[in-house]
């Protein structure tokens, strides 16, 4: 199938849409399914060879142009048309609102544009005048096609074929608009949080084994040293904790914490490098005596730059915390507590589990 060019064009043009038989041509203006109706509906006029159908018509007398636009889109809307396009077609603030649809073919008898433009001509009452080969006048109520080689069977090939291309080309936009919307679904789809376990199995390995010295294995003399014998142990999560007791922390948040926190000490049993620090409760020591809501998050933030555990795992609600240095803390993990998100992760980069 021969390619057929396309021209956006910037709306000064008298028409929202046309084409010159050898380009399609569509205003800027249209966007979505009316674009996509638009290009189908111009497509289907070159398909559908009403230019060539016209210019056969044109030998025998003179054509009311007009009717045969008329006609040539009411063929487009019996055989091309969707119920998506004529949707489109029929919504009153579409740009397309008002054109030709397959209601529009309700009283009309006739199977192709020839036919619709015989039965218009009828209707709008408009005298046909036509011509013999010798440019004699007569009658021309009742030319057909047929006379010029193109039988009603060669125009019902060509409707046939064009609506094989629009077939096509509606498989085409599909995958078009599928494709579409899969990345928008992939650019905008927000995956829902880790659960600890699995961040702390991406820290340290699922399965990770360290050589530790051991007296339970013989020692082995080598020369004048006695060295320990070695066995394979799974690694521990080394880590420490900070669970907010803020003024924002109601019976209900304060219990949720205790929970978080339980949950923490019994399943995962890691190596606490230090105390479990309750912070905002005079207990971190540096409290400088700032923070917004409360909350003095930036002794937290210096802390955990200080005491360099593996992890560092902060129980908190989502209070508005200070402004912090641009900074990223991969191995900070927020547990929000009565909340979806917490400001703390989003400033400084942490990544938010349950």
């Amino acid at each position: 199938m021969k390619e057929i060019n396309e021209v956006r064009f910037n709306g000064r043009d008298p028409a929202i849409a046309y084409t010159d038989f050898s380009a399609i041509y569509l205003s800027w203006v249209l966007s979505g399914e009316e674009l996509e109706t638009a290009r189908l509906h111009e497509m289907s006029h070159i398909w559908l060879q009403h230019q060539v159908r016209l210019g056969i018509l044109e030998k025998d007398r003179k054509i009311n142009r007009l009717l045969w636009n008329i006609a040539a889109d009411l063929e487009i809307a019996k055989y091309i048309y969707t119920k998506e396009n004529n949707y489109h077609i029929k919504k009153p603030r579409s740009m397309l609102a008002g054109g030709i649809t397959e209601d529009s073919l309700k009283g009309l008898k006739g199977e192709y544009a020839e036919d619709f433009y015989n039965e218009l001509l009828k209707d709008f009452k408009v005298k046909s005048i036509s011509f013999d080969a010798s440019g004699n006048q007569f009658d021309g109520e009742g030319v057909t096609v047929e006379k010029e080689g193109k039988s009603k069977q060669d125009i019902g090939d060509i409707v046939k074929q064009a609506k094989e291309k629009a077939k096509e080309e509606k498989k085409k936009s599909d995958k078009v608009r599928s494709a579409k919307q899969l990345h928008e679904t992939i650019v905008g789809f927000k995956p829902p949080k880790p659960s600890l376990a699995s961040e702390l199995d991406r820290i340290f390995g699922r399965n990770k084994i360290v050589r530790v010295s051991s007296y339970r294995r013989p020692s082995r003399a080598e020369g004048d040293f006695l060295l320990k014998g070695m066995i394979s142990k799974k690694k521990a999560a080394k880590f420490t904790l900070y669970v907010d007791r803020s003024g924002s922390f109601n019976p209900d948040k304060t219990s949720l914490a205790t929970k978080k926190l339980l949950e923490v000490i019994r399943k995962y049993r890691g190596k606490i490098e230090k105390d479990i620090i309750y912070f905002n409760n005079v207990l971190l020591h540096q409290d400088p005596g700032f923070g917004n809501g409360g909350t003095n998050y930036q002794a937290v933030v210096d802390d955990i730059i200080r005491n360099g555990s593996d992890v560092s795992i902060v129980i908190t609600d989502d209070d508005d915390c200070v402004d912090f240095e641009k900074m990223t803390f991969p191995k900070v993990l927020v547990i929000p507590v009565g909340c979806v998100s917490t400001s703390l992760a989003h400033k400084i980069g942490a990544k938010e589990v349950v």
